[in-house]
């Protein structure tokens, strides 16, 4: 087994490292990172004054990479997804989605189930509503039922295939 190349201290994966480090030849244990992270923030604090900055002045150019890099990152139609604890959304960014998942509640992948694929937008929000009415989480606030959009007389108001 490897040694801490700061400490001097044996490296078990589980305990003080994983195993994403060994592969990367990082032989630090884990509160060598930790250290090494706070002192690398204390040395580079005025490179946040400066990212604010840059951000401030150059707010048109970098919404326009935003803009650019959520399109480029489509996955081509709407996917309807069921996460391991009965949470049913609906979205054109899974990778994006499922990091968020993963970060937020700790999902890994194998936990999200894909339900139904689809190109029209219509079609995905109706079917997530319909799993929010059944009782699946996942409502939000801004997101109108599926029956918000049909008048009166029963013919729906949005061109349902657009």
């Amino acid at each position: 087994m490897r040694n801490c190349k700061e400490c001097d201290k044996e490296l078990v994966i589980g305990k003080n490292i994983t195993q994403p480090y060994l592969n990367n030849a990082d032989y630090k244990c884990k509160e060598c990172r930790k250290s090494y992270r706070r002192e690398w923030v204390k040395d580079n604090d005025d490179n946040k004054e400066y990212q604010a900055k840059w951000l401030n002045e150059n707010k048109e150019h970098k919404n326009a990479q935003d803009k650019q890099y959520h399109h480029d990152n489509k996955d081509g139609g709407y996917v309807v997804y069921l996460t391991k604890d009965n949470y049913v959304g609906a979205t054109q960014h899974t990778r994006n989605r499922l990091s968020v998942h993963q970060s937020k509640r700790g999902y890994e992948g194998k936990y999200l189930c894909v339900l139904h694929k689809t190109d029209c937008e219509y079609d995905a929000t109706e079917l997530e509503d319909l799993l929010h009415d059944m009782g699946y989480k996942g409502r939000h606030i801004q997101n109108k039922p599926y029956w918000a959009n049909i008048n009166k007389h029963g013919n729906n108001i949005i061109n349902k295939r657009s």
